[in-house]
């Protein structure tokens, strides 16, 4: 079967632009499929990765994380949904899967509540050299 050309329609420009800085396709059936209503600005997000260290608090242990995305460039800004959950000082894990997570067992499962450190870390390449920049905005 041959590949269909589809149309273009102006009306879609803005809708598409709206996706586009919400969240992924992908993040959106995952949020339906375990939640069935993903419309807030930060209200799911996946990051590329996540750093967490486990230490003992007064009240149970405490997830502290860092989080770093990949980007194409040093300019490529983050979604609109990644800024919103920036702007948080903790979250809960919604899903794990498995063997995403490498390092020490720290036995993190939906529901675990994650406190942040820091601003969201952008990844890039730059010239063939892997590089880190804060986020600034």
């Amino acid at each position: 079967m041959k590949n269909q050309i589809i149309p273009y329609n102006p009306k879609l420009k803005e809708y598409a632009r709206q996706l586009r800085n919400n969240s992924t396709l992908s993040e959106v059936h995952l949020c339906q499929r375990i939640k069935g209503n993903c419309i807030g600005k930060g209200e799911y997000w996946i990051p590329d990765f996540v750093l967490v260290t486990k230490r003992q608090g007064p009240k149970g242990d405490i997830f502290e994380t860092i989080v770093v995305d990949a980007k194409r460039t040093r300019n490529t800004d983050f979604t609109l949904n990644q800024d919103a959950a920036d702007l948080l000082t903790s979250w809960k894990i919604k899903a794990v899967k498995g063997k995403l997570i490498h390092g020490t067992d720290l036995g993190l499962e939906p529901g675990n509540l994650l406190t942040k450190k820091g601003k969201f870390i952008k990844l890039f390449n730059e010239g063939g050299i892997l590089k880190t920049a804060l986020k600034t905005n």
